[in-house]
């Protein structure tokens, strides 16, 4: 008896661990150079038209290429332009899609299918077609959202339809989405601004220049959204934040510049300009800030802006680095970090520390100038 038992396990064991699982999709568009690293695999092989989809795929885009994936459920995933993201869960059962993909960077579009339209219209609870950033759940429930993640920003476009999107720290903070509409989270704990109106530009494009900044949530509400203005020679809007209901909206202080070179023989000079600090009250620790404007110049030998340039900005008894991280199609992008007021600001005098996203256009040409706007938030 006991030999039967052993000799049986040991069949039991001679069994692969892993049986190789049925593909999920297939690979229905390329351009450029993509390609894919499969699970269990240390090669990365390029992506072909008709190749097989499998969970725990994690895809790769370069600059300038793309994909799209048809999953056999027909639900769609394009993947733009530098970005990588992986296919984490896939499964039909009879009145029940469970589909999940894992966005590390940059920015994918997902379109439902008419099967899954029907089952969340039946029944929503059981029935998701997600993407997940590390702050952030895009969820969609019918049609066509577009997703992005840079800077630990996550941004959500709903291009037709609806869905909804939350921080899963935060699950009890969930917005829903409409066609046309956009939100944000920004950092760990940031909670999803309220969405305004917007298009796919706002989130960036090629990996992520994200143009609509917002300060971020935690104990001091929602975050602030860049809203209003248009930039000129055709770029997408650039915004100017309100002081939302939802978020600090008592006037603490500001300081009227601070300003900085970047680089060497390729620089970038900028200027924040009435940075504004706003609290719960007007001698309170401040918790979001945002500027008037960010203007400036540059100079590149081979045109455009130089991204990687990093170096101090500093003006009325403040500090900040400030960190060029992206640019494209006149567009450009930045974060400031590790700033400090010793000082205090306005009405609150102990020590502030602040941080924060910027942004805005660029004249083309070796040299020219900058503009935008920048916010975040205060500690």
């Amino acid at each position: 008896m006991v030999a039967s038992i052993v000799m049986m396990l040991a069949l039991i064991l001679a069994i692969p661990l892993f049986a190789e699982a049925a593909p999920v999709g297939k690979i229905t568009q390329v351009e450029g150079r993509v390609d894919v690293l499969k699970p269990g695999s240390q090669a990365i092989a390029p992506v072909a038209l008709g190749d097989a989809v499998d969970v725990g795929n994690i895809y790769r885009t370069k600059t300038a290429s793309q994909a799209e994936i048809t999953f056999y459920n027909k639900n769609i995933m394009k993947i733009d332009p530098a970005t990588r993201v992986e296919i984490t869960q896939y499964s039909v059962e009879q009145d029940k899609i469970n589909q999940v993909m894992k966005l590390q960077r940059g920015r994918v579009q997902t379109i439902s299918g008419e099967e899954f339209i029907k089952k969340v219209s039946s029944a929503a609870e059981g029935n998701k077609f997600e993407v997940h950033t590390p702050n952030a759940v895009a969820g969609i429930r019918g049609s066509w959202q577009i997703t992005s993640f840079t800077n630990f920003t996550t941004g959500v476009f709903q291009k037709t339809g609806n869905g909804y999107f939350f921080n899963p720290l935060s699950p009890g903070t969930i917005v829903n989405m409409i066609a046309g509409y956009v939100s944000f989270i920004i950092g760990t704990n940031g909670t999803p601004t309220p969405p305004r109106l917007g298009n796919e530009a706002y989130l960036g494009g090629t990996g992520g220049t994200t143009l609509a900044l917002g300060g971020g949530g935690g104990s001091g509400g929602g975050g602030t959204l860049l809203t209003g203005g248009t930039a000129g020679g055709g770029m997408p809007p650039i915004f100017t934040p309100p002081i939302n209901v939802s978020t600090p909206s008592v006037f603490v202080g500001s300081i009227a510049c601070m300003s900085g070179s970047v680089g060497g023989y390729d620089y970038v000079e900028v200027s924040l300009n009435n940075v504004k600090f706003y609290g719960s009250g007007a001698t309170s620790k401040p918790q979001i800030w945002y500027t008037t404007s960010v203007t400036g110049s540059y100079s590149n030998s081979e045109g455009g802006i130089t991204p990687g340039l990093t170096g101090s900005i500093s003006g009325g008894g403040a500090s900040a680095t400030f960190t060029l991280t992206n640019y494209h199609s006149q567009v450009w992008a930045g974060t400031i970090t590790n700033g400090s007021a010793p000082g205090g600001v306005g009405g609150y005098k102990q020590p502030v520390g602040f941080s924060g996203v910027v942004g805005g256009s660029y004249t083309s040409g070796t040299t020219g100038s900058i503009s935008g706007v920048a916010a975040g938030t205060a500690h």
